[in-house]
């Protein structure tokens, strides 16, 4: 698995407005890279982002037997170029014995702005820890 890629840390909460709000107030005064019902992402110079996602709307995704295994309230994103780099990291972590809660697949993600187009091929996992993780690439 290729460890240079881009790391992003989440927090999932019932509803990302007041965080977010809190949040680019205080640590991160530029605007937002993404501002969203469902999800909101504070713009960097960071290697290493952050983000608020909307707990319900991941759960509508996942599914709520796989979000019973979630035991935190945070996530990791690595973040991918392309497909094929999601579809290696995969099969190297499936390699070494971690359950992926499905395989790689395109998601189709927030609705609530016509203008705002963000699919992605992701494959998620839930660590012995109770951690969600999340391998994804744009599409």
């Amino acid at each position: 698995m290729d460890y240079s890629n881009f790391i992003t840390h989440g927090f999932l909460v019932d509803d990302p407005k007041e965080p977010g709000e809190y949040y680019r107030k205080r640590f991160f005064p530029a605007p937002l890279r993404q501002n969203l019902e469902t999800f909101v992402e504070f713009e960097t110079d960071s290697p290493c982002g952050l983000f608020l996602w909307k707990y319900d709307d991941l759960a509508g995704h996942l599914g709520e037997e796989a979000m019973k295994n979630i035991r935190h309230r945070s996530m990791c994103a690595i973040l991918y170029e392309t497909r094929e780099e999601v579809d290696r990291g995969y099969a190297d972590l499936t390699s070494k014995g971690v359950k992926f809660l499905s395989p790689p697949q395109e998601w189709k993600w927030d609705d609530s702005d016509p203008e705002y187009e963000c699919n992605s091929y992701a494959a998620y996992f839930v660590d012995r820890f109770g951690y969600l993780w999340e391998l994804w690439a744009y599409i």
